[in-house]
């Protein structure tokens, strides 16, 4: 074609991909680079884009997007980057897939530390239900639960708890 692509690949002694470029007239657009266990399985990929930069120039992104996968034998089990999580669970002893479940990173976050309100809310109900708490109150909590961890209650929230 007449853009002058250029794609590069790059392999070690036991055939595995550990670095590819691309460039368009010279420029790099993408680089990625890749990292084996010695079972000679893929544990990271971290790839460089093209991005304009402070001063207004091009050039290739100064942080990689970083992407981690974990394994159970030969199977696939976790793809993570910064942006969401992939975890597959397979048939007992087959690589068919049985369930996927794909989870945004932010998702992640919440899930692993729930705040005061949230979990008090969740567990709240008499039949075990969840409850919902007027925003005033779980403005309050948010608050009470910040001044606690910081060892710092305030008079306003000791009033509050009497």
């Amino acid at each position: 074609t007449d853009d002058e692509r250029t794609h590069r690949y790059h392999y070690d002694s036991q055939h595995r991909l550990v670095h590819y470029t691309r460039t368009q007239y010279a420029e790099p657009l993408v680089e990625s680079r890749y990292l084996y266990d010695p079972l000679g399985r893929r544990v990271a990929k971290r790839v460089w884009r093209r991005e304009r930069d402070l001063t207004g120039w091009m050039s290739l992104s100064r942080k990689p997007q970083v992407t981690w996968y974990g394994w159970d034998g030969d199977r696939l089990t976790t793809i993570q980057n910064d942006r969401s999580r992939i975890q597959t669970i397979y048939q007992p002893g087959s690589f068919t897939p049985l369930i996927r479940v794909e989870t945004a990173t932010g998702e992640l976050a919440r899930t692993q530390r729930r705040s005061l309100a949230d979990a008090l809310q969740q567990s709240g109900g008499e039949d075990g239900g969840s409850v919902v708490f007027p925003p005033v109150l779980v403005q309050m909590l948010d608050r009470l639960e910040s001044e606690i961890l910081a060892d710092r209650v305030s008079e306003e929230s000791r009033r509050w708890l009497a």
